[in-house]
């Protein structure tokens, strides 16, 4: 018998890179169309740059201490492993979203009232473990749908 691990490494993403520009240039583009005024062209292109900037380093090379570099799951739960090495226990909002070449996650940090987003597109982790994560979140999610409408229904 083969034991499957239950962990997920993180590493950057090149499909995430790749969106990440494109939505910010086509928020300079659509800057650059709307406004005429050169000062506040100029002011919200910076801000547009710093914000690209801010998500590439915490989402796709996962430079942050607040990168998620690891997920961990077991029957009672899941649990994050961040860059700097802190593990906190965590749980799968009903907002994740599950496709086939990307899982968006929103995961409710249990030590806090905080939420944790983690995008997972398909290069950046093991395909297996990916694939198992996937089914896990499936389960959960339509578990967590039958229950709301079954309480909605009575």
């Amino acid at each position: 018998m083969v034991f499957q691990s239950n962990r997920l490494d993180i590493k950057p993403s090149r499909r995430l890179l790749l969106l990440v520009m494109v939505v910010h240039l086509l928020a300079l583009m659509a800057i650059m169309v709307a406004l005429s005024q050169p000062w506040i062209v100029t002011g919200l292109t910076l801000l547009v740059i710093v914000h690209g900037y801010y998500i590439a380093r915490r989402y796709v090379f996962l430079l942050s201490d607040h990168s998620v570099h690891a997920l961990l799951w077991t029957s009672q739960g899941m649990e994050v492993v961040f860059a700097n090495g802190v593990q906190l226990e965590v749980a799968v909002d009903g907002e994740s979203v599950v496709m086939a070449g990307a899982v968006l996650l929103r995961l409710k940090m249990l030590s806090s009232r905080s939420y944790l987003r983690v995008p997972l597109f398909s290069d950046c982790c093991n395909a297996d473990a990916l694939r198992r994560l996937r089914v896990l979140l499936k389960c959960r999610l339509n578990a967590a749908d039958s229950s709301v409408s079954a309480s909605r229904d009575s």
